[in-house]
């Protein structure tokens, strides 16, 4: 194999392992400000039950009576609650499999990561060296993801090259012909 070959393959190798061993730290960050949505979302509920409670109601109950309401403001204000318990219950049981899952698995947990939450704690990321074993580990799949992506690449080229030089003609200039 070529030597600029195998310089690009490390090269793109260790660009793949700077690149996945920021990964379980994005997910460390990710699951704190998950946390933090939960903790305020957890206000909010907390509030409404003890509002509902005050008049004898329980949660679904008062929120019922709030989306028949003729009054838009009140049917709307209904609709915004049940959209926010909702996210609770989405957000609380995602936080809780983060927070329970083996670093490693937290990746792929992300998949189903909260889309506004995800991009702030991107916007806010800062890449840093990872001195965990699961960072390292990250690091390692990228390299080697590199090296496979290069290597392969590399093949597939000269796979390509051969067969191109199979099929081609060989050129006769044409004064050369019998006529």
């Amino acid at each position: 194999m070529p030597v600029f070959v195998r310089t690009i393959a490390l090269g793109v190798g260790l660009l793949g392992a700077a690149t996945t061993s920021q990964l379980p730290e994005y997910a460390q960050q990710y699951t704190q400000r998950l946390g933090g949505a939960v903790d305020e979302l957890a206000a909010f509920v907390r509030d409404f039950d003890r509002d509902a409670q005050t008049f004898g109601l329980e949660r679904q109950i008062a929120l019922q009576r709030m989306l028949r309401n003729t009054d838009d403001f009140i049917r709307d204000r209904g609709e915004s609650a049940r959209q926010t318990i909702e996210r609770f219950d989405r957000l609380g049981a995602h936080y809780t499999a983060m927070r329970e899952a083996p670093p490693l698995q937290r990746l792929w947990l992300m998949r189903s990561a909260d889309g506004s939450i995800a991009r702030r704690a991107f916007d806010d990321f800062k890449p840093a060296v990872p001195l965990t074993v699961d960072g390292a580990v990250a690091a390692a799949v990228g390299f080697v993801s590199g090296l496979l992506v290069v290597f392969g690449l590399s093949r597939s080229a000269k796979t390509l090259r051969r067969r191109a030089d199979k099929k081609t003609i060989p050129f006769e200039p044409m004064s050369s012909r019998p006529r």
